[in-house]
């Protein structure tokens, strides 16, 4: 019963994608689905709310850490930091070393916010468009992304992976 609930959750959750829907729907639905699978179980609806207050309150700092990647991420969007960005930085790029130096740039990024997400949403975007405007292939890119964020994130004394792991 448990795998036929999560891979209804994990339809509804890719449909809500590819639909273009907020997953806040999918997420909402796969919570009410799980909710009364918990009550068919035999747990009362006052058990099922406290296992999940006791559930938020366990990743509280790191919802509270999304928040603010969220926030830092729109705001540097609405005041064009991001475009500001590629365009002065496309004039130093040096095609040769271009992947080393974005795996570095996401390593140290990640290292000092401690966030892989908020170094992708940031950073990593700002690497994609600049390898794009210059013909680099961004398969590349996006690996020397993606190993510099996680290797940064993983060394960071802050990483909110490492605080939702613990």
């Amino acid at each position: 019963m448990e795998a036929i609930i999560i891979v209804i959750f994990s339809f509804i959750l890719l449909s809500c994608i590819l639909a273009g829907y907020s997953i806040l729907w999918a997420l909402l639905f796969g919570y009410l689905m799980f909710f009364g699978y918990a009550l068919r179980q035999g747990h009362t609806p006052v058990q099922v709310l406290t296992m999940s207050g006791r559930g938020i309150r366990t990743i509280k700092n790191i919802l509270f850490i999304f928040i603010l990647i969220g926030m830092i991420t729109a705001v540097w969007r609405a005041c064009g930091t991001i475009p500001f960005i590629i365009y002065h930085m496309s004039g130093l790029l040096i095609p040769s070393v271009f992947i080393l130096i974005v795996f570095l740039l996401c390593c140290f990024i990640s290292l000092l916010t401690g966030t892989s997400f908020g170094t992708a949403a940031t950073i990593g975007i700002i690497c994609m468009s600049i390898a794009k405007a210059n013909g680099i292939d961004p398969t590349f890119t996006g690996g020397a992304i993606l190993s510099g964020i996680y290797f940064g994130d993983r060394c960071s004394p802050m990483s909110t992976s490492a605080l939702l792991i613990s």
